[in-house]
């Protein structure tokens, strides 16, 4: 059964494309170890932006931070969200992961 917050995100967007409830599962089990070991640094952004993006991180992600589709949820998981849509819009300190880990992950992850 999935957890709570492979099935809010689930919720949010359509993720038939780029996730399967499977893969959700998977970064949801390595998140602990993202946070730990593989945070690359923290960005601040404009109060205005961030209230742009209220119940919106993916587009705060995508859109402003320039990270794509399918890395989007491991980066909201790291910023403590369980989904898109808990982002009050308040926050302006934003932690990115190493992108480099992440793709190598996701890769990981989508391999047939």
């Amino acid at each position: 059964m999935a957890n709570t917050a492979t099935r809010n995100l689930s919720n949010t967007i359509d993720l038939s494309d780029i996730m399967t409830e499977t893969i959700l599962i998977r970064w949801n089990n390595i998140i602990d170890a993202l946070i730990s070991n593989h945070l690359e640094r923290e960005v601040s952004i404009k109060p205005s932006i961030a209230a742009k993006y209220t119940f919106d991180m993916f587009g705060l992600f995508q859109n402003e931070l320039g990270i794509p589709p399918e890395l989007i949820y491991p980066h909201i998981r790291v910023n403590g969200y369980a989904s898109s849509n808990d982002y009050e819009g308040v926050r302006t300190t934003i932690k990115l992961i190493s992108s480099d880990i992440v793709l190598a992950y996701y890769k990981l992850f989508t391999k047939k």
